[in-house]
């Protein structure tokens, strides 16, 4: 736990090397099958207990300055069950700018079992945080895209369509628009 709290005081150069050290899963590429001595590698992934400390390191990896750090931080959460805790890490990278690390956070939050993908987007889509709105907005575009919870969708789009909103909520809504 102290290493988490203390991350942001570890040089950024050995950040990265750390969370490489710490983290096996880093070592599988996604997407490509290993093969050691001819056997297919069927090792299952990490899976952390919500409370390790290991979990509060990525959490507070993904809200480093450096973005490499945090790019690393995605891809362990890529590679592990998500747990609640890091579904609301998520979250709170999405009350930033950053484009590449919002892209990654929709990505694996769309990724995630319906439940937890609709309480995720009624969080959001409630903030105080025009950037957290705008995400959940980008959800709600992704599912009408890919023809994933429909009435869902139409839900919220008619529960927003209330609001005041900003000049790029309106962007989204008219997308949204069936």
């Amino acid at each position: 736990q102290l290493l988490a709290t203390e991350l942001a005081e570890i040089p950024v150069d050995a950040r990265h090397v750390l969370l490489d050290d710490i983290f096996p899963v880093l070592s599988r590429r996604s997407g490509y099958t290993y093969y050691i001595n001819d056997e297919e590698d069927n090792t299952p992934p990490e899976d952390y207990p919500a409370d390790s400390w290991q979990r509060a390191l990525v959490r507070t990896a993904l809200n480093d300055k450096a973005s490499y750090v945090a790019e690393i931080a995605f891809e362990i959460l890529k590679k592990v069950p998500l747990v609640h805790d890091d579904i609301l890490a998520i979250e709170q990278v999405l009350s930033r700018k950053n484009k590449e690390q919002r892209k990654e956070s929709v990505a694996l939050l769309i990724k995630q079992p319906e439940s937890v993908l609709k309480d995720s987007t009624s969080r959001l889509i409630v903030s105080k945080s025009a950037d957290q709105r705008l995400a959940a907005l980008e959800i709600l575009s992704v599912l009408q895209e890919e023809q994933r919870l429909t009435d869902y969708v139409t839900e919220q789009v008619e529960a927003y369509r209330g609001r005041k909103l900003t000049k790029n909520e309106q962007v989204l809504m008219d997308k949204l628009a069936y």
